[in-house]
């Protein structure tokens, strides 16, 4: 089995964007800490630079 693994470096910058802004302004809980961990986990990736 071969996963292919989608190439989103170029859009890593926007994609942190939105989920800061969703973490700020979503007004569900959930919504609101899934956010905030999608966004932590993009931006580790940026600063290891994976």
């Amino acid at each position: 089995m071969v996963l292919i693994r989608p190439d989103f470096l170029g859009a890593r910058p926007v994609l942190i964007d939105i989920l800061s802004f969703l973490e700020h302004k979503a007004p569900e809980p959930d919504a609101r800490s899934a956010a905030e961990i999608l966004g932590a986990r993009l931006k580790n990736l940026r600063a290891l630079g994976q």
